[in-house]
């Protein structure tokens, strides 16, 4: 498919673009590496008895390697060996061409001198919004990426329309953030912040953000300087997912959602190993201070402590009121089990998130009455609601709650969803269920117990009726 004429694709996939001048710092680089390690096991042997001639043998190794880095450092000298010709080829568009709105450059792995060479093309763009660098140093050594990320991102600080980055699948971790976390710091139109899978841990995840709340501050103050003539929006999305953040780092990230909380739609946070502790603070914190969010996936943390009175669960119920924009939670893999739905179900029926559309819930053991509670949530508190994710979860598809709950949305997509995509409403890929846990309500008291969820249409209009003032553009 041929990307429109604002868009460039870089047209390659899968390759691996060095210059001669990388191949010999790498191979210098290596080097290096080896001495160190020669040296860590040359320590323990020096002062030992009958330990003279393998501590002999390890200098030996350690001086030939030394008189290969000098040779190295000799031929790194030679002209013209930062030149890539194939990859000036295929970045050539760039070069006749400022005014892209988007480029995407990921699926390959680029060096520091095609970082470089890219670099200086990317800082004459003059309307590029959104920039793809995911997935661009496969293969590299850890002590090439400081540098070459370096060489793309301090370009990119000169490009004052740039409101969007993706730099996820790339392995920055602790020792390689630091050119990261300057340009967050001082990107200014930053607007899409997307880190997927960077190895960041939990020290590296609270320095990102921490440069998240200098940059909240730092707009704060720009945009009171009349020389200051660029946009410089709200931070309005933030994806670091897949990073193994922790409760380590929760602090810095609430801190970080509070700086930017007035004008975040998105946050999305799943898969980062955030127990309990790490989530209230987050929710307690940080996420209560963004009033307008209008997407919050917490998928695939632990929220749940049997040691505490309160935990993750009883927070998002706590702060899920206060947020009325919302249209998508994300709860996938909470391990709610049905005390805990029970909770955040009371705390959605109270009304306060009449806007909420999708309610992602696969994988929380929720049984027959979990399902029905769905139902009265849809018929009493969520009139926008369009797209349930159940799967996973053990209660019978051909039982009466589902079937209700399914007939009750089914109605709903008719009054409010005849044009949309069929993606748009429904319930997730319902093949994966477990086996139907029995269905014991007794403890379910709210004002309308156990009301069942019927076909009465007439009954569904008014509620219907408040969904379709509601309904507006959904979150991308």
């Amino acid at each position: 498919m041929v990307p429109p004429p604002n868009v460039f694709v870089i047209g390659a996939k899968g390759q691996k673009f060095d210059s001669a001048g990388d191949v010999l710092q790498r191979e210098k680089d290596k080097l290096e590496d080896d001495i160190i390690a020669l040296k860590k096991t040359k320590a323990p042997l020096l002062g030992k008895e009958n330990t003279e001639d393998a501590v002999k043998k390890i200098d030996d190794e350690i001086k030939q390697k030394g008189d290969k880095i000098k040779e190295k450092e000799v031929a790194l000298q030679s002209p013209g060996l930062d030149e890539i010709e194939e990859l000036a080829e295929l970045i050539k568009p760039l070069e006749v061409n400022d005014h892209y709105t988007e480029i995407r450059l990921g699926g390959n792995s680029y060096s520091r001198d095609s970082c470089k060479q890219i670099g200086e093309l990317l800082r004459k763009q003059k309307k590029l919004k959104s920039i793809k660098l995911d997935d661009i140093f496969i293969g590299r050594l850890l002590s090439e990426i400081p540098t070459a990320i370096d060489y793309l991102l301090k370009p990119l600080l000169e490009v004052h329309t740039l409101q969007e980055i993706d730099l996820s699948y790339n392995a920055f971790g602790f020792n390689t953030k630091d050119p990261l976390v300057d340009f967050l710091k001082a990107h200014l139109p930053l607007r899409h912040l997307i880190l997927v899978n960077n190895g960041l841990g939990p020290e590296a995840g609270a320095e990102v953000a921490m440069a998240l709340v200098e940059l909240g501050a730092r707009k704060i103050q720009a945009r009171t300087n009349p020389e200051i003539k660029y946009e410089i929006p709200h931070l309005e999305t933030i994806n670091c997912s897949r990073n193994r953040l922790e409760g380590g780092s929760m602090q810095a990230w609430a801190h970080a959602v509070k700086a930017n909380g007035k004008g975040l739609r998105k946050i999305t946070m799943s898969t980062n190993d955030i127990r309990a502790d790490g989530i209230e603070t987050l929710l307690l914190t940080g996420i209560r201070h963004a009033p307008d969010l209008e997407a919050l996936d917490l998928r695939d943390n632990t929220p749940r402590s049997e040691d505490k009175d309160r935990d993750g669960v009883d927070a998002l119920a706590e702060v899920v009121v206060e947020l009325p924009s919302l249209r998508e939670l994300g709860l996938t893999y909470w391990g709610l089990e049905m005390d805990g739905w029970k909770k955040v179900a009371e705390a959605l029926a109270k009304g306060k998130n009449k806007k909420l559309e999708v309610l992602k819930l696969k994988g929380n053991e929720i049984n027959e009455l979990g399902v029905k509670i769905v139902g009265y949530l849809a018929k009493k508190g969520l009139p926008a609601l369009r797209k349930i994710e159940l799967d996973e979860n053990p209660f019978d598809a051909e039982g009466g709650n589902f079937k209700a709950l399914k007939g009750l949305m089914e109605r709903r997509k008719e009054r409010l969803g005849k044009d949309d995509d069929d993606n748009a409403w429904g319930f997730g890929e319902l093949e994966e269920l477990e086996e139907p846990e029995s269905d014991d309500d007794s403890d379910w008291d709210w004002d309308a117990e156990a009301e069942s969820v019927t076909g009465d249409e007439e009954a569904d209009t008014a509620i219907d009726e408040l969904g379709e003032k509601l309904k507006s553009a959904t979150i991308q």
